[in-house]
C-alpha cells in the first residue's frame, strides 16, 4: 500500500509518505488537493486552506510543526470534533507508529495532544 501511496503523488519507493497517504485518499475520493508537490507536508497549508482549530472536523488535515526542519513535517487527518472536552484529539496517519514518529510502520488511528496541532487546513467540499 506504501507504494501506492507514493504513486498517487508522483513519486518512488522510499520517500517519507505521510503526505501521499493523505494524497492518495483525497484522490481516491475525488477530493481536491495540492497541485503541487502534493507529497510535501507544507503544500497541504495554503493559507486559503487554514482554518481555526475550533472548527476542525473529521476529515480535515492536520499539520505537526518540526523545529529542527522549520517546517510542518507531518500530516493527517483529524477524526472527530474538535470541540471536545479532551487537551486529545483522535487523528488518522499514515508513515507513523506507536509512539507517534513521522518516520514509521503504517497507518495508525492515535490519539493526539492538541498542543502538538500547528495547523488544520479543510479540503472537504461544505
Amino acid at each position: 500500500m506504501i507504494d501506492s501511496f507514493l504513486r498517487s503523488a508522483h513519486l518512488g519507493p522510499g520517500y517519507p509518505w505521510c503526505a501521499a497517504f493523505v494524497t492518495y485518499c483525497h484522490r481516491i475520493h475525488a477530493l481536491p488537493f495540492p497541485a503541487k508537490a502534493p507529497a510535501w507536508s507544507p503544500s497541504w497549508f495554503p493559507s486559503s486552506r487554514i482554518i481555526p482549530s475550533s472548527h476542525a472536523l473529521p476529515g480535515d488535515v492536520f499539520g505537526i510543526y518540526y523545529p529542527a526542519l522549520k517546517r510542518i513535517a507531518h500530516v493527517g487527518f483529524i477524526d472527530e470534533s474538535y470541540r471536545n472536552s479532551d487537551n486529545l484529539v483522535i487523528t488518522v496517519e499514515g508513515n507513523t507508529n506507536a509512539s507517534g514518529s513521522r518516520d514509521g510502520d503504517g497507518v495508525h488511528r492515535k490519539r493526539r495532544s492538541k498542543k502538538q496541532i500547528k495547523y488544520i487546513s479543510r479540503w472537504l467540499p461544505d
